[in-house]
């Protein structure tokens, strides 16, 4: 279970990152079209921080359940709920971002979409 938590802690870091990258690229823009708001910055900050607690809170209680359960004497396989899955739930919210940051890149550096 400890390796499977250091795995989500690896995971919300990257997943950390990009949502910091996002938020930077769109001061930038906005900075652009002086349309900065600091009140839009706070709330996407805030946006962020739940996001990620909301994900580690989620993976924790996947890898809960199986210890829950044997409790009960309820034996489900060890590997039914693995680092697989929560990695997938991770990598949800970072292809997100990842999306995010690349449009911003794209209207920053002015690429147009070809047809």
């Amino acid at each position: 279970m400890i390796d499977n938590l250091i795995t989500v802690f690896y995971m919300l870091g990257i997943l950390g990152i990009m949502i910091a990258v996002n938020t930077m690229l769109g001061v930038v823009i906005a900075n652009k079209t002086q349309k900065f708001s600091r009140k839009k910055l706070f709330k996407g900050i805030g946006k962020a921080i739940t996001i990620v607690v909301c994900t580690m809170l989620f993976c924790l209680t996947l890898e809960l359940v199986p210890i829950v359960l044997k409790r009960v004497n309820i034996n489900i396989p060890t590997d039914l709920i693995t680092v697989l899955e929560i990695v997938l739930t991770t990598l949800t919210a970072y292809k997100k971002y990842a999306i995010d940051c690349f449009d911003k890149f794209k209207k920053i550096l002015k690429v147009e979409e070809e047809v």
